[in-house]
């Protein structure tokens, strides 16, 4: 009960509706800006993928938690048995690669109107090829006190 408690209130507080993610791009962290040290930074990414093209190049490797608003054409999403596993091909022109990028994703997704919705905060590793990003639980971010957004880049 608690937690659903805290869940609204994270939503009302944000002025999201259920559902929708936190796509205000900043799931209700405060700015980096305010503490110099101490804090985990979480830097926003915003993409778009569609017919293989893509918006934005893949997430920075030099970070190591990021807020994602990244939204795919059905089409272009990899699914497989687990429910909570897809992967996207990001265009070699985009990822600035030797090979076409592939960025696997682990964690809930919205599906809705021929898309998938990737939005939260996810943890990643990559290399040169590839990246895995995990989805982390967005409340458990916001108060657990150790994380900031950082939208310096």
């Amino acid at each position: 009960m608690k937690r659903c408690f805290l869940r609204l209130a994270l939503i009302l507080a944000t002025g999201c509706p259920p559902c929708a993610g936190l796509a205000a791009a900043n799931p209700a962290l405060p700015p980096c800006s305010k503490f110099p040290s101490g804090r985990i930074h979480i830097y926003p990414w915003t993409a778009t993928l569609a017919n293989g093209v893509m918006s934005a190049p893949p997430p920075s490797n030099d970070h190591s938690y990021h807020y994602f608003d990244f939204v795919a054409a059905e089409q272009d999403v990899e699914t497989y048995p687990s429910v909570e596993k897809f992967a996207v091909v990001i265009p070699l022109r985009l990822a600035h690669g030797i090979y076409d990028y592939r960025l696997y994703l682990f964690g809930r997704a919205e599906h809705a109107n021929g898309r998938y919705y990737f939005t939260g905060v996810y943890g990643s590793w990559a290399d040169t090829s590839s990246a895995t990003a995990h989805r982390r639980d967005t409340l458990e971010i916001v108060l657990s006190g150790k994380y900031c957004f950082d939208s310096s880049g």
